[in-house]
Parts: structure tokens; sequence; C-alpha cells
């Protein structure tokens, strides 16, 4: 799926993953890892309506 990006993107992806992996060890829940996501598909969504208006 992300095979084909640009490596600042990867960089971006792998850095954004270990920050879940780091969520989920201290809090030893999903909750909040799942929030980071939540919010991460937010802003970047927000992002693109952004740019197309």
């Amino acid at each position: 799926m992300h095979s084909r990006q640009a490596a600042s993107t990867l960089i971006y992806l792998f850095s954004f993953s270990a920050i879940l992996c780091i969520a989920r060890i201290y809090t030893r829940g999903l909750i909040v890892p799942m929030a980071l996501h939540a919010s991460n598909n937010l802003l970047s969504a927000l992002a693109l309506l952004s740019v197309q208006t």
C-alpha cells in the first residue's frame, strides 16, 4: 500500500508507527494509540480539504 511513496512519507510512517508502539507499551492499552491514529487521520483529512478549496 505504501511501497510507492516518497522517502519522506516512509520516514514519517515509520516514525508515527514507532510512536504508536511506544504509546501502546506505556499505556498497556489500545485507547491512546487508537486516539492518536484517529487524530492523525483527522489532520490528514483536514489538510486535504484545505488544499482542495
